[in-house]
């Protein structure tokens, strides 16, 4: 039961383990300013380090909450400068540094040059809108989902990239039965993002749990710590085959890789954070390096809406690169396919496509199947992503259930699994490589 009484022995437990600082961490926004004032305060009394608080203003209840926490005491609170707070984000800065202004706990932060950060910061942002979230102002559903800030802007990102922003409500519904599926872990990175992945991969295959990331079934075994609550029995069976759930530290449990780690990169990447990243991301680290020092491409421009029902059409995504004779070069997107072209004013000449223009490419021929007699059957992507990697090759014997592929899709991995016997025939993607759902990727025979 999660009462005042559990978070106060939780407090102290914290306390007796060696805590310089105890942060009541509020990612959704879910508190309310009665119950703020009372949870501080029962704190305050009952430990001596200092209390932090951290809330976000998506629910809209943020500044009240706030000026609850500090009239019971509570020794730091997190804010974000003006032109970067409100929505999913914090409370402003400026806004409290004023309301404190004359009080015992005045700030002694100048309005002034927070302005001056707050203009800086408003044009950064620009060069940002293309991932913003559209949950800028008050969502009080969020008080039913329970989704915080950070992933609830990562979410409707996620369903962006896969075509399917329209299944954001169903998503925000399936987050809260996950949850109690796995036993109420708390919506904080990691697991946050595990908890959301796996109630999005719900609602776009159409069945509870029919694919289960492997950062899942970890969670649901332990590998993260232990969970507060019952883990769903039907879940569990799914998860766990031939593991058992653990009851250990799980880094107990890891070999040490620094060693490896530095093998695999070489000399030319000394630095720690090099290292560490790749540690924690082999393969995104990878193209990170590589694309880093790249400047990055301008936003585009805004583009008005076209009206409803009509047909997508070709907007520039670059202001026009001027080429002789008064015409004007422009990259467009038609329906998803980027176009190279050229627009002459009217009157002139017919614009001729130089012999080195760059053409949009041409459909791929497909890859000729196999002879029937040879093919059982084709292993199709369950889902949009990226091949991960591949755990099979050409002539490998295969069972149902053997893991063939790992896809990386909305930052989770998932196993793809043989559904058949046989012979692999051919393997159609490389590691690296984009799928649809519904692509062949290899085919047993």
């Amino acid at each position: 039961m999660h009462n005042l009484e559990l978070y106060v022995k939780m407090a102290r437990q914290l306390e007796d383990m060696g805590s310089d600082i105890l942060c009541v961490k509020d990612m959704a926004g879910l508190l309310t300013p009665f119950v703020t004032h009372e949870l501080i305060s029962e704190i305050k009394k009952n430990i001596q380090i200092p209390v932090h608080l951290h809330t976000h203003a998506t629910t809209g209840l943020v500044g009240m909450n706030l000026q609850c926490a500090i009239d019971a005491g509570v020794d730091m609170i997190d804010t974000a400068i003006s032109s970067l707070s409100m929505g999913t984000s914090h409370y402003p800065t400026e806004s409290l540094v004023a309301a404190l202004k004359g009080t015992p706990y005045d700030t002694g932060l100048d309005l002034n040059l927070l302005e001056e950060i707050s203009v800086y910061f408003a044009e950064v942002r620009k060069n940002y809108s293309q991932f913003e979230s559209d949950f800028k102002g008050v969502d009080i559903n969020i008080l039913k989902s329970q989704i915080p800030g950070g992933m609830i802007s990562n979410m409707e990102n996620q369903l962006r990239e896969q075509n399917a922003l329209d299944k954001l409500d169903e998503v925000l519904k399936e987050v809260p039965r996950v949850r109690k599926d796995m036993g109420y872990p708390p919506l904080v990175t990691p697991t946050s993002q595990i908890v959301g992945s796996q109630a999005t991969l719900n609602v776009l295959t159409g069945e509870r749990y029919k694919i289960i990331t492997k950062e899942t079934r970890e969670c649901v075994l332990g590998k993260y710590g232990k969970l507060p609550a019952q883990i769903d029995e039907t879940l569990l069976a799914k998860v766990s085959e031939n593991e058992k759930v653990i009851d250990c530290r799980p880094a107990d449990l890891l070999e040490p890789e620094w060693s490896t780690v530095i093998k695999e990169l070489g000399s030319n990447f000394k630095s720690e954070d090099d290292r560490l990243s790749y540690a924690m991301f082999p393969k995104v680290a990878l193209k990170f390096f590589e694309t880093r020092n790249k400047p990055m491409p301008a936003a585009p421009a805004p583009q008005k809406a076209a009206p409803k029902g009509a047909p997508e059409t070709a907007a520039p995504a670059l202001a026009p690169a001027h080429v002789p004779g008064g015409r004007a070069a422009y990259s467009v997107k038609i329906n998803g396919k980027e176009y190279h072209v050229e627009v002459a004013p009217a009157g002139s000449a017919p614009v001729s496509s130089p012999a080195n223009a760059p053409a949009a490419s041409p459909a791929p021929a497909p890859t000729p199947a196999p002879a029937a007699a040879d093919v059982k059957e084709a292993l199709t992507s369950p889902l949009p992503g990226s091949i991960f990697s591949i755990k099979c090759k050409v002539g490998d014997t295969v069972n149902p259930g053997d893991t063939l592929i790992i896809m990386e899709s909305m930052k989770m991995e998932t196993e793809i699994k043989s559904h058949c016997s046989g012979v692999i025939q051919s393997i159609l993607v490389r590691e690296g490589d984009n799928v649809k759902t519904g692509d062949e990727i290899l085919t047993i025979g």
